[in-house]
């Protein structure tokens, strides 16, 4: 909507896309269209203000409940999924009501939102990283305002807090990213590392990965985990992430990639197979 999420913090100098901003279910209900028409697989929208806006806590409302519900019944319509964004726990159950697929972002949170998110078996894609140490050193290179980087600060003993509550009530969590500098293509092993630092056992966070991710986005008949019938989509590893989640993060330690039972990727002695060289990924921001 107009004046919503990015548009808040620079609201006189915000660019605004061509076909990316409406207002009123009708409105947005021909945005949804447009882009469902094309071709989309997946609709997100943004249900309160993010890491940008200048509260701490931002219970910024961008859409009316009307709007809300608007939007995820034109991806429904057409059998597509529809992410939302969720900062606040206003947001949260906005989006519930409104019958979103995927819940994203949570910073914030309440025992109301956490029950609904519960009872209505509904995932979270917390995003960690995004708000990592590692995040903030990559948005200084490139330049990103001090502001932002002390609001990413601030706001990580929120994240874990809001974490912990969800994984202690048995909220699923799918492992996933924002459309944004970091984390870096390859970079996302890095999450379950901080789930695992935040309480979770490292097979619940590959699950969060694997299992869970693939069923938040419809695809847990296919792929996901490794059953009779499905995909044989398989990595080998040398080393066990059971007892170090962070031995994912590490390239050479990924021996064998597998899609759909063919390999793609085989760094064992002999066997060397790549579709993308090592060296390939040996870049860096200017």
């Amino acid at each position: 909507m107009t004046g919503s999420h990015l548009d808040l913090i620079v609201p006189r100098g915000c660019r605004r896309e061509p076909d990316a901003t409406a207002d009123g279910p009708w409105e947005l209900r021909k945005l949804a269209r447009q882009q469902l028409r094309i071709g989309v697989d997946f609709i997100k929208t943004c249900a309160s203000g993010g890491g940008g806006t200048d509260k701490e806590a931002p219970d910024v409302r961008n859409m009316t409940q009307e709007e809300l519900d608007a939007i995820v019944d034109e991806a429904h319509a057409l059998d597509k999924h529809c992410a939302c964004h969720c900062f606040t726990p206003t947001a949260q159950k906005m989006a519930l009501k409104a019958g979103a697929d995927t819940i994203d972002h949570c910073v914030f949170t309440d025992d109301e939102a956490i029950e609904m998110l519960v009872s209505e078996k509904k995932p979270i894609v917390p995003t960690l990283m995004h708000r990592s140490d590692r995040a903030i050193d990559v948005r200084r290179r490139i330049g990103t305002s001090e502001f932002t980087l002390n609001k990413m600060k601030l706001l990580q003993p929120h994240t874990k807090e809001t974490f912990q509550r969800f994984i202690a009530a048995g909220v699923t969590i799918a492992m996933g990213t924002d459309t944004q500098l970091d984390p870096e293509m390859g970079s996302n092993a890095g999450e379950l590392e901080i789930y695992v630092d935040y309480g979770m056992t490292p097979m619940q966070a590959i699950q969060t990965a694997t299992k869970n991710t693939a069923e938040a986005i419809r695809l847990g008949k296919e792929t996901g985990t490794l059953e009779a019938g499905k995909y044989a989509d398989i990595i080998a590893i040398d080393g066990n992430p059971l007892n170090d989640i962070r031995i994912l993060q590490e390239k050479q330690k990924i021996k064998i990639v597998m899609k759909e039972g063919k390999i793609y990727v085989d760094r064992r002695p002999g066997h060397e197979k790549y579709v993308i060289h090592d060296q390939d990924w040996a870049w860096k921001r200017i």
